[in-house]
């Protein structure tokens, strides 16, 4: 432990590390803040808050506070009945396009607009789920009975788990979710994550190189035991650190942006993620997105490290995480692929397990040899397998030195 802190205070606890950390946690600040002002779409099927005029965003939270809560048949009725009224309104082209106090924002379209878009779309979506969702557990349930006679044991497995996990869902409570929509779509702090892991690495074994000091640890038998084991750890603990402060960073601005709603409600409220393989609460996917965020820059970390002790050139180290970061992403491309040979590529990329969020919008499976499982949990198996496998490798690269200086007695400083 105390090679590892003193290798944390000696390459991350410095300001040529630090304040570009603090840079980069700014930047991302200002690129939540820059999305968030920027024009949405007219054709989007959610209401930007950000975007309402002062008139709007009072009648916007009067709604929210006579429709927020339990689902009711006499809420579904109330709204049912105001969204109609509008549409009537709105169909017969009989209302003033000016400016109106008899409206709530001031415009009837624009009390429309609200309505159709802010509740009786989403409150729909969420009072129909339970029902399109029971229609495809009983597909499933007949898909079962089909394959037991083919023997087909893949596709029995599937429609297995697909009744196991979907069956008896429902959304009862009504809130605006379009924060954690926007939450969990925000990816631009991946890019940060990289630069911050490059920033961390690139100087990790330059220093100790150009003054000579790598000779003279790695000539002693404790030295090469710890040298790149410190090492390692100590970028495995920095970018494991700052991950979870751009994480938390990312949803504190976004709750204060565009207000989360209560995390407890179950991910598949989400109409981008109604076939979701995870029966996980809002606040639990966060907590997962962030877990294989960690996992991924982990894996990298270390692949990243190999490649800065390998390498004897700083020029040549940047390019080759570059030429990482590159494949690796290329690679992670094929994840939603029914190729089996480039669903393995992406799977064994670390950079999936970045796109979690994305992969598991939809039921993403893979076939081996005729075992069925989801791509993303074979991606998650394979990188923590990869990632302990390469640790032990490159810090075991040391110790190949240790043993060297033990059978021919080489050693420059006296142990």
């Amino acid at each position: 432990m105390r090679i590892i802190a003193f290798e944390i205070r000696k390459n991350i606890l410095r300001k040529p590390v630090i304040i570009p950390m603090i840079l980069l946690l700014l930047i991302n600040i200002f690129a939540v803040l820059y999305q968030s002002s920027h024009v949405q779409d007219i054709f989007s099927d959610e209401v930007d808050i950000n975007q309402l005029t002062e008139k709007e965003y009072v009648y916007y939270q009067e709604l929210h506070k006579e429709f927020d809560g339990n689902i009711t048949k006499e809420k579904q009725q109330e709204l049912i009945s105001l969204h109609n009224n509008l549409e009537e309104i709105i169909n017969e082209g009989s209302y003033t396009k000016e400016y109106t106090n008899e409206a709530k924002t001031g415009y009837i379209f624009g009390d429309y607009y609200l309505v159709h878009k802010g509740f009786y779309t989403p409150m729909e979506y969420m009072v129909s789920y339970y029902s399109i969702n029971n229609d495809m557990v009983e597909k499933a349930n007949d898909n079962i009975l089909f394959y037991e006679k083919t023997n087909n044991k893949y596709e029995i497995d599937k429609n297995k788990y697909i009744v196991n996990n979907y069956k008896n869902r429902c959304i009862s409570d009504f809130y605006d979710v379009s924060g954690w929509k926007n939450l969990f779509s925000y990816n631009f702090s991946d890019v940060l994550l990289i630069i911050a892991l490059m920033l961390l690495t690139l100087p990790m074994f330059y220093q100790e190189r150009t003054n000579g000091m790598e000779k003279i640890v790695k000539g002693t038998i404790k030295g090469c035991k710890t040298y790149t084991f410190g090492k390692i750890c100590s970028v495995v603990i920095g970018i494991s650190v700052f991950t979870v402060l751009l994480m938390l960073c990312n949803y504190i601005v976004f709750n204060c942006v565009y207000g989360l709603c209560d995390g407890n409600m179950p991910i598949y409220a989400l109409d981008c993620y109604k076939y979701t393989p995870f029966n996980i609460t809002l606040n639990e996917a966060y907590l997962a997105i962030t877990g294989m965020k960690l996992v991924a820059m982990i894996v990298i970390s270390i692949i990243f490290t190999f490649i800065a002790y390998i390498s004897k050139n700083p020029i040549i180290t940047f390019i080759g995480f570059v030429g990482v970061v590159c494949l690796g992403l290329y690679c992670s491309g094929y994840i939603y692929c029914e190729d089996i040979f480039k669903s393995l590529l992406a799977i064994i990329s670390p950079f999936s397990l970045l796109k979690f969020s994305d992969i598991i919008k939809e039921f993403n499976e893979i076939n081996l040899l005729g075992h069925f499982d989801l791509k993303i949990l074979c991606c998650i198996k394979i990188q923590v397998i990869f990632g302990i496998v390469m640790f032990c490798f490159v810090s075991g690269m040391s110790k190949i030195r240790k043993h060297k200086i033990e059978s021919t007695g080489e050693n420059y400083v006296t142990k």
